[in-house]
């Protein structure tokens, strides 16, 4: 298990980094030493992908999984700039596998020049977009990876202006519960993001984090924050 964690630590490191007009922080923390959460920001050529994915279960064999994911993720970005049909080779990547009760879900912004901005989701989280002081939703959807082998998944183009903030979440965060019981939800993370929009990208995480850390988890929590700088 200490080995499993050490690996787990190496493929899924934070994420800091600028390119371009775009400003990226990623941060996952397993809720035990080996998780099934993944945040990365993979760069070929003069395309990049950000994401996040989220394997159901946890331990080992979800630690397992979350390895070729990213594993294909890698080798699709290459020949792929559509961000729906790189999905697609992971789906079939996935299904391969002939494993019960084992999918995943997929949050991920990506750039080439051949498409421009995009982003897709597989039966992800909606994508928090902020505006200046507005909080609007990307929502459209495909079904998770490794449900059906052949699923076709789409991908929809997105514009960020100068200063807006899009925010990839796990349900690790949002399922936090209170002492009262009450979850965190979108509204929580929300209002942590609005709180916190004019610090810099790696104190916005922060405090997310940290507003999350206040309740009781019992799952690993993944946030992917990208912010337009040019």
């Amino acid at each position: 298990m200490r080995l499993a964690g050490e690996i787990h630590r190496a493929l899924v490191p934070n994420v800091d980094r600028q390119i371009g007009k775009y400003e990226f922080c990623g941060v996952s923390l397993p809720s035990g030493q080996v998780g099934g959460d993944l945040v990365d920001l993979f760069v070929y050529g003069d395309r990049w992908l950000a994401y996040v994915a989220d394997v159901s279960g946890h331990g080992v064999s979800s630690g397992v999984v979350m390895a070729m994911i990213k594993s294909s993720i890698h080798t699709a970005l290459q020949h792929q700039p559509d961000a729906g049909g790189l999905l697609e080779v992971v789906n079939q990547v996935l299904c391969s596998l002939e494993v019960r009760h084992m999918f995943a879900t997929c949050g991920l912004i990506a750039f080439s020049p051949e498409r421009g901005l995009q982003y897709a989701l597989a039966g992800h989280l909606p994508i928090l977009c902020l505006h200046g002081k507005t909080i609007e939703t990307l929502s459209e959807t495909n079904l998770p990876l490794g449900i059906f082998p052949g699923t076709k998944f789409e991908a929809f183009s997105c514009e960020m202006k100068k200063g807006d903030l899009l925010v990839i979440v796990t349900d690790g965060l949002t399922e936090v519960t209170a002492a009262d019981g009450e979850e965190l939800g979108f509204r929580g993370i929300s209002n942590a993001l609005l709180m916190n929009r004019d610090r810099p990208i790696r104190g916005v995480a922060e405090e997310m984090l940290g507003t999350a850390s206040k309740g009781t988890r019992s799952d690993d929590q993944t946030l992917l924050l990208v912010r337009c700088v040019g």
